[in-house]
């Protein structure tokens, strides 16, 4: 017999909550099913009906063990102390009886979440922020130390997980040839936005061309073939909006805007304010190189936000970035990603009739959004949780 009572959810996510849209994203779907218990970073998110906030800091004798347990390949003993396992089960264990489902996002979470899994006898939903085995590639350390982990994290528990969804075509391809399973779309789409743009009047060519880039300040990103594509260029300026998540890198691109007037860098803004600030702009500028795989097959938040600010983008040629500017006409895709490739296509925008693009740009805004995107969430969850109602009725187990 099928009960109403509130389905009991787990999410687990080893970032900040409040400030990840794709897990509050995620959390808003799930809020709709039941009551659910957020584990990660950061103070409790508003949906979640309990919270487990854990500590970014380690005790030194737990840092070495985790060190060793890398060196040495012990993964299960890695995912256990980089999943912070023996916290999160004694708080689950005491706040709840029963679970029905269960939400891990990235490699960090995979094994701890597994097991809780198996011991409460439910599905597992894993979405993958990133292709994780190559997640921070261009750093030794990490090739050295955490590389195996993920590897052998993906490699033991995605092919075994009741659902696997991750953020791009590229991205899924890989997972799903490496781990013989269907990996579901989930695009880091953002909510839509009515256009704020006033566009049915022809654009002064004499007016100021304000180009606007959004995300981290991450070395890999080379963020200064933009500052190079637009020096000296006249009648053209760039804002910077940046969270310093390599602070060194950030300083020095904050020195260097400082000696180039046309170039200006700001804090980040919430993300409630990020799509009204966008529409202020001429067009929003995404020109990440492929330094490593998960950038060659990036489709960044960026793109979803200047799309619904409804301005025109240019960017490198990322492949599925460039295929929906280009299969959409909202933007400019460069040749390469040099500077002077950036700087050619700038001086190209800036001449282009960007008014005529305003209906290209509302129905690409309709066509990306993440009510599409949560219809997959939906759909997960719903048949995740229709096979644990099963289980439970039967007395199985998963």
């Amino acid at each position: 017999m099928f009960t109403t009572a509130r389905k009991r959810i787990l999410l687990v996510s080893f970032s900040n909550l409040k400030s990840d849209p794709r897990v509050l994203a995620h959390l808003a779907v799930l809020s709709t099913f039941g009551d659910v218990t957020t584990v990660g970073f950061g103070g409790k998110p508003e949906a979640a009906q309990e919270h487990l906030e854990l500590s970014v800091r380690r005790a030194p004798f737990r840092t070495l063990l985790l060190i060793a347990s890398l060196i040495f390949r012990v993964h299960f003993l890695s995912g256990r102390l980089l999943g912070h396992s023996t916290e999160v089960k004694r708080f689950i264990r005491r706040t709840d009886s029963h679970l029905d489902l269960i939400c891990a996002n990235d490699a960090t979470s995979l094994f701890v979440c597994s097991s809780l899994s198996k011991e409460f006898g439910c599905p597992m939903w894993v979405d993958m922020h990133e292709y994780a085995p190559l997640e921070n590639e261009g750093d030794l350390k990490w090739r050295l130390l955490m590389q195996p982990f993920a590897a052998a994290a993906c490699q033991k528990v995605l092919p075994f997980a009741a659902a696997v969804s991750t953020v791009g075509r590229g991205i899924q391809a890989r997972y799903e040839a490496e781990c013989g399973r269907l990996v579901e779309l989930i695009r880091n789409t953002t909510d839509f936005s009515p256009s704020l743009k006033v566009t049915t009047q022809p654009i002064d060519p004499s007016a100021m061309f304000q180009l606007v880039h959004v995300g981290v300040a991450i070395r890999a990103r080379v963020l200064e073939n933009m500052f190079e594509a637009i020096q000296d260029l006249a009648g053209v300026s760039l804002d910077l909006f940046l969270l310093p998540t390599d602070l060194k890198y950030f300083n020095e691109l904050l020195a260097r805007s400082k000696s180039q007037r046309n170039i200006c860098l700001h804090a980040p803004v919430p993300s409630e304010e990020i799509v009204f600030l966008l529409s202020q702009f001429d067009c929003g500028v995404v020109t990440i190189p492929p330094t490593n795989f998960n950038y060659a097959n990036c489709l960044p938040n960026k793109f979803f936000q200047y799309l619904q600010a409804r301005i025109p983008v240019i960017t490198g040629p990322i492949p599925e970035v460039a295929e929906i500017v280009n299969s959409f006409g909202i933007g400019w895709v460069c040749e390469d990603f040099s500077p002077s490739a950036i700087r050619g296509t700038i001086q190209l925008a800036r001449e282009h009739n960007r008014a005529a693009m305003a209906d290209r740009l509302n129905l690409t805004a309709y066509a990306f959004t993440r009510q599409h995107d949560d219809d997959v969430r939906k759909r997960i969850v719903r048949r995740l949780l229709a096979n644990s109602q099963e289980v439970s009725n039967t007395g199985g187990h998963a």
